[in-house]
């Protein structure tokens, strides 16, 4: 299953990148996001990626990534931290629930001292996080298949009221159906909770798999060959389309003119095509 000397492998290794991406944008001058937890993660991940015999790992430990990528994925990351503290600021003791969180540690850059917080991911992926984030009474990990509905039980029975579900880089890895199952069932499970989710274009997912840009998430960023996107949409309100009752709130785009340090790519903020390319959508579920 797995290339890794820590037992990940495929979808799941991409937790490795988003942490590092972090980690290098949060000690670079004026950083958008700091997250230290990230920094301590990946010093303790360093000699044992640079020994690694997987192309990926050795640029992780190099911090050898793409210039702009860095700033990129914490540009999402700030993004999905600024939903969480708005949604906190009106619901102080809600739950927030992180779906593959990979090795997230927003609860600790944003924690109200108050509030639930719920991080999912596959049981593997949840091992390997608790080498490096403990759980604690209100930020509890727990390990399973997001597509596996029983870990609403978890969530259900802390009988709170207010819920914000997050999917940061998560939709797109799943497909159509089974997007659409997990939005129907958490709107019937959680009636009145928000969903914060990043999404993909579908002309991206087109793109990704076509002969010019197949393989281009292996050249660039030494992902395995079975790492790639699976769902997009064409609309930010998309997801109204499944059901009534799911209402589109606003987006976010990580393209903006006015971010500095995104140097040249903020040009793409001109162009619908680059600035929808992915993006953060906010529902409320009833």
């Amino acid at each position: 299953m797995t290339s890794t000397p820590y037992g990940l492998g495929g979808v799941s290794e991409t937790l490795l990148v988003t942490l590092y991406c972090r980690a290098i944008e949060s000690v670079s001058a004026d950083p958008v996001i700091v997250d230290r937890k990230a920094v301590e993660i990946a010093q303790k991940l360093d000699e044992h990626l640079a020994a690694s015999p997987v192309r990926m790992h050795r640029m992780l430990a190099r911090r050898a990534l793409p210039q702009q990528l860095p700033v990129n994925m914490s540009l999402r990351a700030r993004d999905f931290d600024r939903y969480a503290r708005e949604f906190l600021e009106t619901a102080p003791d809600g739950v927030i629930v992180n779906l593959g969180c990979g090795l997230d540690s927003r609860c600790s850059r944003v924690d109200n001292g108050r509030a639930l917080w719920f991080d999912f991911d596959l049981p593997h992926v949840i091992e390997f996080r608790r080498q490096f984030i403990e759980d604690s009474e209100r930020c509890r990990s727990i390990g399973s298949s997001v597509l596996d509905f029983s870990w609403m039980d978890h969530v259900k029975a802390a009988g709170r009221e207010q819920h914000m579900f997050m999917a940061e880089g998560l939709l797109m890895y799943l497909r159509e159906d089974q997007g659409r199952s997990l939005l129907l069932r958490l709107l019937e499970t959680f009636p009145g909770s928000e969903l914060v989710a990043e999404v993909s274009s579908s002309f991206i997912i087109r793109l990704l798999h076509s002969f010019i840009g197949r393989g281009s998430l292996q050249r660039k960023i030494g992902f395995a060959k079975d790492v790639t996107f699976t769902f997009g949409v064409d609309r930010g309100d998309q997801f109204e389309d499944w059901d009534p009752r799911i209402k589109f709130l606003d987006e976010r785009f990580y393209f903006n003119a006015s971010e500095t340090k995104l140097g040249w790519m903020r040009f793409f903020a001109r162009f619908k095509v680059f600035k929808y390319a992915q993006w953060i959508v906010h529902y409320r579920l009833g």
